[in-house]
């Protein structure tokens, strides 16, 4: 009985392990971002890409990676810890289509967006910032909504226009145009991995009881001791 309980303990670590992996994994596709895009934007010209691949499986999002030196917006300061903390103040205006690249639909529109690069919002992604109240800057990625791709999308090309910020005057610079095609969560990994958690809890949960109340079986010496005559 105790050799089944360590068995039962060993299929309780494998299980384990897996459970481990597989939520590894989701969780990097979760934090990671994968790139089927990236170049420089000139603020104030329209962009038009060359035309590029996107994964199959993918949800589409575009993002602008850029630095932005702003005022302070000293009507609405936030009380933190140690100290006042404020927003800054920026809007840059943007328009953007997503179209088809491939042969038989090039150029029909996939998804198109207007909106803005400013303080609302936003997903803001491997930001840094440094604010006081004379002003301050913000270094990171923008993102815009998400975008559910067609049936068949292989290749796009993106048409994106940013402007200049004429209502706060702020400034930006180091802009570039990115574009994530992340993985979908894929519901037989997420399937998996309980499973396996599962697993992993009654074999701990089998494996200990065995141990602690089993006993193993006598041996044969046992079973048959010597008579003397």
């Amino acid at each position: 009985m105790k050799t089944f309980g360590f068995a039962l303990l060993l299929a309780g670590v494998v299980g384990l392990c897996t459970t481990l992996g597989v939520v590894g994994t989701l969780v990097w596709d979760a934090w990671s971002v994968h790139k089927a895009y990236r170049g420089p934007l000139v603020v104030g010209e329209e962009l038009v890409t060359e035309p590029f691949t996107v994964r199959d499986d993918a949800m589409l999002q575009v993002g602008v990676r850029a630095r932005i030196e702003a005022k302070a917006d000293l009507t609405g300061p936030r009380e933190t810890f140690d100290d006042t903390d404020y927003d800054l103040l920026y809007e840059f205006p943007l328009e953007y289509d997503v179209l088809f690249a491939d042969d038989e639909r090039d150029g029909d529109l996939v998804a198109e967006d207007g909106a803005a690069i400013d303080g609302g919002f936003h997903t803001v992604t491997h930001s840094r910032q440094f604010v006081r109240r004379d002003g301050g800057w913000i270094h990171g990625t923008f993102w815009f909504r998400k975008i559910e791709p067609p049936e068949g999308l292989e290749r796009v090309r993106v048409r994106i226009r940013v402007d200049p910020d004429t209502t706060t005057h702020a400034r930006i610079e180091q802009t570039e145009l990115i574009v994530a095609d992340d993985a979908k969560p894929v519901l037989m990994r997420v399937a998996i991995a309980v499973v396996a958690g599962v697993l992993a809890v009654l074999s701990f949960v089998g494996g200990a009881l065995c141990i602690l109340f089993g006993s193993n079986p006598p041996s044969r010496d046992d079973e048959f001791e010597p008579t003397t005559a």
